[in-house]
């Protein structure tokens, strides 16, 4: 996969803008790659591109999609509808990984051996040796190494993530937890908070920042968070 510093649409989600907009901000970021970010299964059924904005996506270096959050898959038509689509939308931004929540579904197995590289994430009230039950069970389920979702446990919470499933880790979540909030500027996280991440830094994965940013965020607070990241993960 190799190292790289990409995007999530999430980090403008508050500004219920089209996806052809959030993608328009996204190239003034001169980013690797981008994760198109779902909350609910609506809106993996309004996903629509431009051509323009599909080449765009298709020209990057590395792409996933973040399955809705806010959505349990189950066996329902309804859930395999939803699995189908992401198929479609994988396959049209040419995505190298598909990321599912682990209380999001009931049976990895649905979306499996689809031709999708899928990943699992660590949660903050997710126990961990569910998460060694899960990759243990799904031999090709990898995970993603959420940073905030780990601090608001503990920071050392980072590290003992890392000593578990590094060599299953298929891309990082990168933002800070600060004053109590999560999916803060990473930029902005303490000393110690970066020092607790660097560990991250010897893995060779794409990190993807996902931050929860107010509804009067400037694509400039991104883009130095952008530059901020391309010098401390490479360094």
């Amino acid at each position: 996969m190799g190292k790289k510093v990409c995007v999530a649409t999430g980090c403008f989600y508050k500004l219920e803008c089209s996806d052809d907009y959030k993608i328009d901000l996204i190239k003034d970021l001169d980013v690797d790659g981008l994760e198109i970010t779902f909350a609910s299964a609506e809106e993996v059924k309004k996903f629509s591109l431009s051509e323009e904005s599909e080449a765009y996506v298709k020209s990057l270096s590395w792409n996933s999609v973040h399955a809705p959050f806010k959505y349990t898959f189950d066996k329902s038509k309804k859930s395999e509808k939803i699995i189908k689509l992401m198929e479609n939308i994988y396959s049209k931004t040419c995505s190298k990984n598909l990321v599912v929540h682990p209380d999001r579904i009931d049976d990895f197995s649905r979306i499996l051996g689809r031709g999708m590289s899928v990943s699992t994430e660590n949660l903050i009230r997710y126990e961990t040796n569910k998460l060694e039950d899960l990759l243990k069970n799904h031999k090709n389920l990898g995970i993603v190494l959420d940073l905030t979702h780990a601090a608001c446990n503990s920071l050392d919470e980072i590290e003992k993530l890392y000593g578990l499933f590094h060599d299953k880790i298929t891309e990082i979540h990168c933002s800070a937890h600060t004053d109590g909030k999560r999916h803060q500027l990473f930029h902005k996280a303490t000393e110690e908070y970066l020092a607790k991440s660097s560990i991250v830094k010897s893995l060779d994965v794409p990190l993807v920042i996902e931050l929860e940013l107010p509804e009067d965020v400037t694509v400039s607070v991104v883009r130095e968070e952008v530059e901020f990241l391309k010098k401390w993960y490479f360094s």
